[in-house]
């Protein structure tokens, strides 16, 4: 993935935590990443696991469509391909969306 992908992805995550009105600290506390996490991940300097991602969308309520167009590049394309189907299947039931494979 491009670092536009976690340059995006951080602006919609501190987007929704200052919409919020959660503290860097509340936002890790309810996703289980720490504060210095959040920190990197909202300044794109942090490469986002897709599970953390999911729990982040959900708990701030960002949909999916606020991120998709940087989400399937070729590089995730082919990583989504090598999950086996019930990994791919959960991931889009997550998103409620269908996924490009």
């Amino acid at each position: 993935m491009t670092s536009d992908f976690y340059i995006s992805f951080g602006n919609q995550v501190r987007a929704g935590r200052v919409k919020r009105k959660f503290s860097q600290t509340t936002l890790a506390k309810l996703s289980g990443l720490t504060r210095q996490q959040i920190a990197n991940v909202e300044s794109g300097r942090q490469k986002v696991f897709l599970h953390d991602a999911i729990v982040l969308m959900k708990i701030l309520e960002i949909e999916y469509s606020q991120i998709s167009s940087h989400l399937f590049d070729e590089d995730l394309n082919s990583e989504l391909k090598k999950q086996e189907p019930a990994v791919r299947s959960a991931i889009a039931s997550i998103l409620k969306k269908e996924l490009p494979l």
